[in-house]
């Protein structure tokens, strides 16, 4: 087989993962913004079980969303940057386990394990947004998508501070990972360069 043909298996393989992962996290994003809103119309203060609920389907979609920007090589291709791109992956997969034990019923919500998932998790992001900055394999908008993540938390905790409606504001947070679902799913896959060609 041909580097050509290898190459354009490669390709449609890696877009159709992309896509799905892509799409996953626009799912979970979008579900935690109908969430936002709930809370902004009903004037909610306190997690309930559909927040419960909520936090894990967007947790999931996330963990989907980062994988998808590893396999794309946006953080880098080297096994450093993509083992520090996995530390938000195991902010979200904590997340998700504790939001489950407190829908159980077996901890609380301020239990310190979600402070630490939290802390996984935008940690985590500042370097995944300053990696895919440094890597140049995003060159569109698309490279702005991992920082306006981090950014859109203190912007939407503000706004909703302003306006009075906390859960307004956390829906702003929750768009910028819609938005990171839709760079993933539209993003074109980069293949690593072949040294060596081997002809059929």
């Amino acid at each position: 087989m041909s580097a050509t043909a290898r190459t354009t298996g490669w390709a449609a393989t890696a877009s159709g993962n992309n896509r799905l992962l892509g799409t996953v996290c626009m799912l979970g994003g979008a579900v935690a913004v109908m969430d936002s809103l709930r809370w902004g119309v009903l004037g909610l203060s306190d997690s309930d079980t559909l927040t419960g609920i909520v936090f894990i389907v967007w947790a999931i979609g996330s963990i989907a969303g980062l994988l998808g920007l590893i396999a794309l090589n946006v953080v880098g291709a080297s096994p450093v940057t993509r083992a520090l791109a996995m530390l938000p992956v195991l902010g979200f997969a904590l997340l998700a386990a504790t939001s489950v034990l407190q829908l159980a019923g077996l901890i609380g919500a301020d239990n310190p394990i979600f402070g630490v998932g939290w802390l996984l998790i935008y940690g985590g992001m500042v370097l995944v947004a300053i990696l895919t900055l440094a890597a140049k394999t995003w060159r569109d908008w698309r490279r702005f998508a991992p920082l306006l993540t981090v950014v859109a938390a203190p912007i939407g905790f503000g706004l909703g501070a302003l306006v009075g409606s906390l859960g307004l504001g956390v829906g702003l947070i929750y768009l910028f990972w819609v938005l990171l679902g839709h760079a993933v799913r539209t993003a074109q896959p980069v293949p690593v360069p072949q040294t060596e060609e081997r002809i059929a």
